[in-house]
């Protein structure tokens, strides 16, 4: 299944708008190349800046529509989510990577040839990375695979 879509978001974190297409998605429970089922719905989108920002375009890895719940017993899949006596034991979450980026700043336009003048600084950009499945902290199946000292390192 391709999807592709333009959406403007407003990314509040460093209030500047972009552009994102959508280039390809993977549902949940399809396979992977190696086999492996995935847990969690994901698309691959590619994001715009705009001219002001270096780099200006990054692809991403995001979570994807309304059902963000797995490990969930239930028998339908395609579920949105389990009823309430099926608890999910687990929620797809994004991974961030926060990179540093460059934005042009302080720009004015200068002379009869409308030469842009400004100034590029550094700033963190989070960068979406994947589309995780993690065990919700009260799951009693997370309690069966690990030791309680590995769900709680000792500082």
């Amino acid at each position: 299944m391709k999807l592709l879509s333009f959406t403007i978001i407003l990314n509040f974190v460093n209030a500047a708008p972009f552009l994102q297409k959508v280039q390809q998605c993977f549902p949940k429970g399809s396979r992977t190349e190696d086999g492996l089922v995935r847990m969690c719905t994901s698309c691959v989108v590619t994001t715009d800046l705009g001219v002001n920002y270096w780099p200006r375009y990054f692809t991403e890895i995001t979570c994807h529509g309304p059902d963000t719940a797995c490990l969930n017993f239930h028998r339908d899949p395609h579920e949105v989510s389990p009823p309430p006596i099926m608890p999910s034991h687990g929620k797809c979450t994004e991974s961030i990577i926060h990179m540093t980026f460059f934005r042009y700043e302080n720009v004015t336009t200068v002379g009869a040839s409308n030469t842009r003048k400004g100034q590029w600084n550094t700033y963190t950009q989070d960068i979406r990375g994947g589309c995780v499945c993690g065990f919700d902290k009260r799951s009693r199946i997370l309690h069966n695979f690990f030791y309680n000292s590995q769900l709680h390192p000792s500082s």
